[in-house]
């Protein structure tokens, strides 16, 4: 190595002046005053011969190893740099957001249920982000629970709000919640006046129902609500069926009176079609319903009297009278307690269902 025989001097690393006798330094001289040290082959000895004073107090240095350390130095330089870069990268340093990719874009879930949401990409890209999840109206959608590769919403109220991902080097990532009322249930089927037995068949007043002989009321409670309603038996009628929610009585002659704490289906959807889905399998292209104000019921709202007429009604009850009176129920809106006649029991006159009201509310 150095100015060896037929060869130039090397450079100590890539693009550097050519070397001395040490990394960075020129090229060493024998002793203060004199020509340079040339150390080629064949060249004559330095300093004054043999036996004369060394022109140097320190062994002389190799030229060669400033530029092999140099070179060295510059290759781990350049490897550390190309790491950081990549980790730079990786971890946004340079400007760059990661994306979040969500399983859905939009949700549409009902009142009190739940649906899951997954993160996509977590295992091949996130797995080093705390993510953050946050909705913007809590009182229509709330986050029941949160994961680190998923979370879950819960419907709280109707509406619509919007959902967001977000997280440190992330850009955030939003998608749309719609949250409806829980579907109505559908009535259950409720006995037929033409199936009480004739009045030969009928049992001995012993076989009636087990409820006892001095009470001629029960009580029911809103479908979808808290309060509580009596409803008193009128003259001649005796409780066939009770529950919480439902009543029916009926008399000797076969007359039977149901009690709902929920308007049954199509005439509720007549009175509120907004609320009616795009498939429902309502008919009301020859459904008639006539109503009018008969007094106030023991909520304190507007008693009602209606008749209807529906040929399309499942249970062949084709002709209907009710009483009916309104209450608001848990979703902000509003449903009925509701008393049901046949139409050849009831007599189409208002004097009459304003009796019948006050006897089956004890007003």
């Amino acid at each position: 190595q150095g100015s060896g025989f037929g060869q130039t001097a090397q450079s100590g690393s890539f693009g550097s002046a050519p070397q001395g006798s040490g990394f960075g330094q020129t090229a060493q001289s024998g002793s203060f005053g004199q020509a340079p040290q040339n150390s080629g082959f064949g060249s004559a000895p330095q300093g004054g011969g043999f036996g004369s004073t060394p022109q140097q107090t320190a062994a002389p240095k190799k030229k060669g190893n400033g530029g092999l350390i140099a070179a060295i130095i510059g290759i781990i330089v350049v490897l550390l740099g190309a790491g950081v870069a990549v980790a730079g990268f990786a971890l946004g340093w340079f400007g760059g957001k990661k994306t979040i990719e969500l399983s859905e874009k939009k949700l549409s879930i009902e009142v009190g249920e739940e649906a899951t949401v997954e993160i996509k990409n977590y295992e091949d890209d996130l797995t080093k982000v705390t993510l953050e999840y946050s909705t913007e109206d809590k009182k229509i959608a709330e986050i029941a629970s949160e994961y680190d590769d998923a979370f879950v919403v819960k419907g709280v109220s109707e509406g619509k709000t919007t959902v967001t991902v977000s997280g440190k080097n992330c850009e955030p990532v939003s998608i749309t919640v719609k949250v409806s009322e829980a579907a109505k249930a559908e009535p259950t089927e409720a006995p037929k006046a033409t199936e009480a037995p004739a009045a030969t068949e009928k049992p001995e007043p012993t076989a009636q129902p087990t409820q006892a002989a001095s009470s001629n009321y029960t009580t029911i409670k809103e479908a979808y609500g808290d309060d509580e309603f009596k409803i008193y038996l009128p003259d001649g009628f005796s409780f066939d069926y009770e529950e919480e929610d439902s009543a029916v009585m009926s008399d000797r002659s076969g007359n039977t009176i149901y009690v709902y704490s929920e308007m049954p289906g199509a005439p509720y959807y007549y009175l509120h079609p907004e609320e009616m889905e795009d498939d429902a399998e309502y008919d009301f292209s020859e459904f008639q319903f006539e109503s009018v104000k008969i007094g106030t019921a023991p909520n304190g709202n507007d008693l009602y009297a209606a008749y209807r007429y529906d040929p399309n009604d499942e249970y062949g009850d084709y002709e209907v009278y009710y009483i009916y009176f309104a209450y608001e129920d848990w979703y902000g809106t509003e449903d009925y307690i509701v008393v049901e006649f046949s139409a050849d029991y009831a007599e189409d006159d208002e004097a009459w269902f304003v009796e019948m009201a006050e006897t089956i509310f004890g007003q």
